[in-house]
């Protein structure tokens, strides 16, 4: 699929998925064996998209697909929710665990540490704030390496 072809494919359905009240988190096209198949995962803003909700926006897309012809009769489309293994790499991601225990791992050593494990207690557009016991620790968003939300099952 050609470049332009993808970015106005990807336009259309992000809006699609906003007007579900959800944000596209990643989006893929690739094509195999002649037949193209995109991957969206979306997500709410505060995070907790449902199967339901995937099967709806799913069908939006296919819906759009289907009359626009854009990708020809042939194509497959996949709409997940990121679920609780992916890792968290910018300001939305955290602002979605927010108030939530979060590991992350960091590029350099904070306080001496390249690893903190913490309450998410605070983010905005270049920070993260984590409660660890009592005390506070500031990280930038940019120094981490890669964050997970911690679930204990």
């Amino acid at each position: 699929m050609v470049s332009s072809q993808q970015e106005k494919v990807r336009s259309e359905i992000e809006e699609i998925i906003k007007k579900q009240g959800c944000e596209l988190v990643e989006f893929n096209v690739f094509e195999h064996q002649g037949k193209s198949t995109i991957r969206a995962l979306v997500d709410y803003a505060q995070g907790g998209v449902t199967i339901g909700d995937c099967a709806r926006i799913n069908r939006e897309i296919v819906s759009f697909l289907e009359k626009s012809d854009i990708l020809g009769g042939d194509f497959t489309v996949e709409v997940n929710s990121p679920g609780l293994k992916r890792s968290l790499k910018n300001f939305k991601d955290f602002m979605r665990i927010k108030g939530k225990t979060v590991c992350v791992w960091l590029k350099e050593p904070v306080s001496g540490k390249s690893y903190w494990e913490g309450e998410l207690i605070g983010v905005d557009e270049n920070n993260l704030t984590l409660k660890i016991k009592e005390k506070e620790l500031a990280i930038v968003i940019s120094n981490v390496n890669c964050g997970k939300e911690k679930v204990n099952i």
